[in-house]
């Protein structure tokens, strides 16, 4: 919760007072599909996620007025990364000698990459998202939809 939530809303709460509230913008916040479904052993990531979507929407009408816009980006299982690494890519790598079984779960047919994420942020930026405020991109090739949490089940 603390590098989370409290580190989003702070980061928002120091560009708006310094700079936004006068000039207006853009803050795209980085979050996770963790509290969209459950996931065995996510319970305190989950839920400063489900803060940072929560702050987002309130966020995006309290400061609209004020010319902001305030969004969040959701990466997937992203390719050669810290967060793949930590969460089981690399142990998936060596037990199977590949990511194929990941990969199998994921309906666009692939891992993401961190241009794809770079890519829904800077359209939250651009003038194509200027009608966009208060919603969470998802950018993980729909494995949120089909993510198979009884398998982690069955380990614990």
């Amino acid at each position: 919760m603390e590098i989370d939530a409290h580190g989003s809303f702070n980061c928002s709460k120091a560009v708006f007072d310094k700079y936004m509230k006068d000039h207006g913008g853009s803050i795209v916040n980085i979050t996770a599909t963790l509290h969209h479904r459950g996931v065995p052993l996510q319970t305190h990531a989950g839920s400063a996620k489900a803060a940072i979507d929560a702050m987002t929407r309130h966020l995006a009408v309290e400061w609209g007025q004020h010319g902001i816009r305030i969004n969040c980006v959701a990466p997937g299982p992203i390719d050669d990364t810290e967060g793949m690494r930590r969460l089981g890519g690399a142990q998936l790598k060596q037990q199977t000698g590949s990511m194929d079984a990941l990969t199998r779960t994921i309906p666009a047919g692939r891992l993401g990459t961190k241009e794809d994420i770079a890519n829904g942020a800077l359209y939250l930026v651009s003038p194509a998202g200027s009608f966009v405020t208060g919603t969470n991109l998802i950018v993980d090739g729909g494995h949120w939809l089909t993510q198979n949490t009884t398998v982690v089940l069955g380990r614990l």
